[in-house]
Protein backbone atom coordinates (compact mmCIF):
# COMPACT_ATOMS: atom_id res chain seq x y z
CA UNK A 1 0.00 0.00 0.00
CA UNK A 2 1.17 3.51 -0.72
CA UNK A 3 2.50 4.99 2.54
CA UNK A 4 1.31 8.50 1.60
CA UNK A 5 -2.38 7.51 1.49
CA UNK A 6 -4.24 7.53 4.81
CA UNK A 7 -7.19 5.13 4.93
CA UNK A 8 -10.02 6.08 7.27
CA UNK A 9 -12.79 3.60 8.05
CA UNK A 10 -15.95 5.66 8.69
CA UNK A 11 -18.96 3.91 10.20
CA UNK A 12 -22.17 4.39 12.19
CA UNK A 13 -23.02 1.68 14.70
CA UNK A 14 -25.62 0.83 17.31
CA UNK A 15 -24.48 0.09 20.86
CA UNK A 16 -24.57 -3.63 20.03
CA UNK A 17 -22.36 -3.28 16.93
CA UNK A 18 -25.04 -3.38 14.24
CA UNK A 19 -24.34 -1.12 11.24
CA UNK A 20 -27.48 -1.83 9.23
CA UNK A 21 -30.85 -3.34 10.03
CA UNK A 22 -31.63 -6.75 8.61
CA UNK A 23 -34.08 -6.61 5.73
CA UNK A 24 -37.61 -6.57 7.12
CA UNK A 25 -36.52 -5.93 10.73
CA UNK A 26 -37.81 -2.38 11.08
CA UNK A 27 -38.53 0.83 9.28
CA UNK A 28 -36.92 4.23 9.49
CA UNK A 29 -33.49 5.55 10.21
CA UNK A 30 -31.90 4.91 13.58
CA UNK A 31 -29.12 7.45 13.02
CA UNK A 32 -29.32 10.88 14.62
CA UNK A 33 -29.57 14.04 12.49
CA UNK A 34 -26.35 15.26 14.12
CA UNK A 35 -24.51 12.19 12.90
CA UNK A 36 -25.91 12.71 9.41
CA UNK A 37 -24.27 16.14 9.37
CA UNK A 38 -21.01 14.80 10.84
CA UNK A 39 -20.88 11.82 8.45
CA UNK A 40 -21.48 13.90 5.33
CA UNK A 41 -18.96 16.54 6.46
CA UNK A 42 -16.29 13.88 7.06
CA UNK A 43 -16.83 12.22 3.68
CA UNK A 44 -16.92 15.54 1.83
CA UNK A 45 -13.71 16.70 3.54
CA UNK A 46 -11.89 13.49 2.56
CA UNK A 47 -13.29 13.66 -0.99
CA UNK A 48 -12.66 10.03 -2.03
CA UNK A 49 -14.35 6.89 -0.78
CA UNK A 50 -14.44 3.13 -1.28
CA UNK A 51 -17.63 1.23 -0.61
CA UNK A 52 -19.42 -1.96 -1.53
CA UNK A 53 -22.15 -1.85 -4.15
CA UNK A 54 -24.95 -2.55 -1.68
CA UNK A 55 -23.78 0.31 0.55
CA UNK A 56 -23.55 2.57 -2.50
CA UNK A 57 -27.09 1.67 -3.52
CA UNK A 58 -28.32 2.57 -0.02
CA UNK A 59 -26.31 5.73 0.85
CA UNK A 60 -24.15 6.45 -2.17
CA UNK A 61 -23.87 9.19 -4.75
CA UNK A 62 -27.21 10.80 -3.99
CA UNK A 63 -25.75 12.15 -0.73
CA UNK A 64 -22.18 13.07 -1.58
CA UNK A 65 -21.96 15.21 -4.71
CA UNK A 66 -18.39 15.97 -5.71
CA UNK A 67 -16.99 12.97 -3.82
CA UNK A 68 -15.22 10.34 -5.94
CA UNK A 69 -16.85 6.97 -5.21
CA UNK A 70 -14.96 3.74 -5.91
CA UNK A 71 -17.65 1.06 -5.75
CA UNK A 72 -16.63 -2.57 -5.29
CA UNK A 73 -18.66 -4.97 -7.44
CA UNK A 74 -18.39 -8.14 -9.48
CA UNK A 75 -21.34 -7.17 -11.69
CA UNK A 76 -19.94 -7.10 -15.26
CA UNK A 77 -22.61 -4.66 -16.48
CA UNK A 78 -21.63 -2.12 -13.82
CA UNK A 79 -17.92 -2.68 -14.45
CA UNK A 80 -18.42 -1.89 -18.14
CA UNK A 81 -20.25 1.41 -17.63
CA UNK A 82 -20.26 4.18 -15.02
CA UNK A 83 -23.76 5.21 -16.16
CA UNK A 84 -22.76 8.79 -16.92
CA UNK A 85 -21.45 9.76 -13.48
CA UNK A 86 -17.78 10.73 -13.60
CA UNK A 87 -17.57 10.58 -9.79
CA UNK A 88 -18.57 6.90 -9.64
CA UNK A 89 -16.11 4.21 -10.66
CA UNK A 90 -17.14 0.57 -10.39
CA UNK A 91 -14.23 -1.78 -9.79
CA UNK A 92 -13.31 -5.30 -8.79
CA UNK A 93 -9.61 -4.58 -8.16
CA UNK A 94 -7.80 -5.94 -5.12
CA UNK A 95 -7.93 -3.41 -2.27
CA UNK A 96 -4.16 -2.81 -2.17
CA UNK A 97 -4.07 -2.19 -5.92
CA UNK A 98 -7.05 0.17 -5.67
CA UNK A 99 -5.43 2.15 -2.84
CA UNK A 100 -2.26 2.52 -4.91
CA UNK A 101 -4.32 3.83 -7.84
CA UNK A 102 -6.13 6.32 -5.60
CA UNK A 103 -2.79 7.55 -4.21
CA UNK A 104 -1.36 7.91 -7.72
CA UNK A 105 -4.38 10.07 -8.54
CA UNK A 106 -3.17 12.59 -5.95
CA UNK A 107 -5.40 11.82 -2.98
CA UNK A 108 -3.87 11.87 0.50
CA UNK A 109 -6.87 10.25 2.25
CA UNK A 110 -9.61 7.82 1.40
CA UNK A 111 -12.75 7.00 3.40
CA UNK A 112 -13.81 3.36 3.67
CA UNK A 113 -17.62 3.38 3.89
CA UNK A 114 -18.57 -0.27 4.11
CA UNK A 115 -20.38 -2.44 4.31
CA UNK A 116 -19.36 -5.16 6.68
CA UNK A 117 -17.57 -7.25 4.03
CA UNK A 118 -15.47 -4.27 2.89
CA UNK A 119 -14.67 -3.30 6.49
CA UNK A 120 -13.68 -6.88 7.36
CA UNK A 121 -11.44 -7.32 4.32
CA UNK A 122 -9.72 -3.94 4.72
CA UNK A 123 -9.00 -4.52 8.44
CA UNK A 124 -7.91 -8.13 7.83
CA UNK A 125 -5.43 -7.03 5.14
CA UNK A 126 -3.99 -4.35 7.46
CA UNK A 127 -5.12 -1.56 5.11
CA UNK A 128 -6.82 0.79 7.61
CA UNK A 129 -4.95 3.57 9.44
CA UNK A 130 -7.81 5.16 11.36
CA UNK A 131 -11.36 4.32 12.43
CA UNK A 132 -14.02 6.98 12.98
CA UNK A 133 -17.01 5.26 14.55
CA UNK A 134 -20.23 6.93 15.57
CA UNK A 135 -22.02 5.03 18.33
CA UNK A 136 -25.75 5.75 18.37
CA UNK A 137 -27.53 5.10 21.71
CA UNK A 138 -29.80 2.40 20.34
CA UNK A 139 -29.84 -1.40 20.46
CA UNK A 140 -31.05 -3.03 17.25
CA UNK A 141 -32.68 -6.43 17.34
CA UNK A 142 -31.17 -7.81 14.16
CA UNK A 143 -28.87 -6.66 11.45
CA UNK A 144 -25.46 -6.56 9.85
CA UNK A 145 -22.47 -6.58 12.25
CA UNK A 146 -19.62 -4.10 11.88
CA UNK A 147 -17.13 -6.90 11.15
CA UNK A 148 -17.60 -10.46 9.97
CA UNK A 149 -16.40 -13.38 12.08
CA UNK A 150 -13.34 -13.83 9.86
CA UNK A 151 -11.80 -10.45 10.81
CA UNK A 152 -8.19 -10.54 11.99
CA UNK A 153 -7.39 -9.13 15.42
CA UNK A 154 -5.70 -5.73 15.60
CA UNK A 155 -4.99 -3.09 18.25
CA UNK A 156 -6.15 0.52 18.23
CA UNK A 157 -5.64 3.67 20.33
CA UNK A 158 -8.40 6.19 21.06
CA UNK A 159 -7.13 9.56 19.77
CA UNK A 160 -10.28 11.69 19.81
CA UNK A 161 -13.87 11.62 21.01
CA UNK A 162 -16.85 13.94 21.00
CA UNK A 163 -20.48 13.90 22.04
CA UNK A 164 -22.80 14.96 19.21
CA UNK A 165 -26.07 15.42 21.10
CA UNK A 166 -27.84 15.21 24.46
CA UNK A 167 -28.94 11.61 23.82
CA UNK A 168 -25.28 10.63 23.91
CA UNK A 169 -24.37 9.93 20.29
CA UNK A 170 -20.58 9.58 20.39
CA UNK A 171 -17.92 9.90 17.70
CA UNK A 172 -14.79 7.94 18.58
CA UNK A 173 -11.59 8.15 16.54
CA UNK A 174 -9.01 5.38 16.79
CA UNK A 175 -5.51 5.15 15.30
CA UNK A 176 -3.92 1.83 14.40
CA UNK A 177 -1.18 0.74 16.77
CA UNK A 178 1.98 -0.71 15.27
CA UNK A 179 2.19 -4.48 15.48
Amino acid sequence: MNAKLKTVLVVDSSINGVISRAEGSGEGSWNSPEDGVHYKSTITEIGVCIMGRTSFDVIGGKNYDGVKHWVMTNNPELLANNHGNENVIYTNKAYGELLDEIALGGSSKVAILGGSKVYTEMISHNLVDEIIITIEPVVLQAGVPLFGSEVNESNWQLVDHKKLNERGTLVLTYAKLSA
